[in-house]
């Protein structure tokens, strides 16, 4: 089940994250020049809108894992993520998971 997130999660300038890369990893780097790294992740946070949880965009999405992740906000709370190619991520924390988009064309 989604939920929807009220804010998104705030983190430090120096925030160490942690990256598992996924199948699709070197084809993603091969055909769009992204590498699934913490810089990539950071990015991609930088650039998250929330998804309403009966958004019908999701619906259509054909999931590409891309790599998981994870990190811990400035608040302490400990977020893993699933990054899929093609602007979408699914952030969870504390038995919660939310859909988001991410932009990163410029």
């Amino acid at each position: 089940m989604l939920h929807t997130l009220s804010a998104l999660p705030e983190m430090e300038p120096d925030c160490q994250f942690e990256i598992q890369v996924g199948v699709n990893s070197d084809w993603v780097r091969r055909n769009d020049g992204l590498e699934s790294d913490s810089r990539t992740l950071h990015r991609i946070l930088d650039t998250l809108k929330i998804a309403e949880a009966d958004d019908s965009l999701l619906d259509t999405f054909h999931l590409v894992p891309w790599f998981e992740g994870s990190f811990v906000d400035k608040v302490g709370v400990e977020w893993s993520n699933e990054v899929y190619w093609g602007s979408l991520a699914v952030l969870s924390a504390d038995g919660k998971k939310a859909a988001m988009y991410f932009d990163l064309s410029s």
